[in-house]
């Protein structure tokens, strides 16, 4: 995933890069990244300059014991 982000940390965009080939794990991506406000702040950016940070998203699906 990339969030461009303010010197705050304030999200001002994000994408996912690229899909998982799946439309839940893709669709459970979106939800999570909407669902965030800010990430941590960057204050070696200027005022008015936004970053661009890159997130690699990893999944773990435990199955159930039978």
């Amino acid at each position: 995933m990339t969030f461009v982000i303010r010197r705050n940390g304030k999200i001002v965009r994000w994408a996912i890069e690229a899909s998982t080939g799946n439309a839940m794990l893709d669709a459970e991506m979106r939800r999570a990244a909407g669902k965030l406000d800010a990430l941590d702040p960057v204050p070696e950016l200027e005022p008015g300059q936004v970053g661009i940070v890159h997130v690699t998203v990893n999944f773990h699906i435990d199955q159930p014991v039978e």
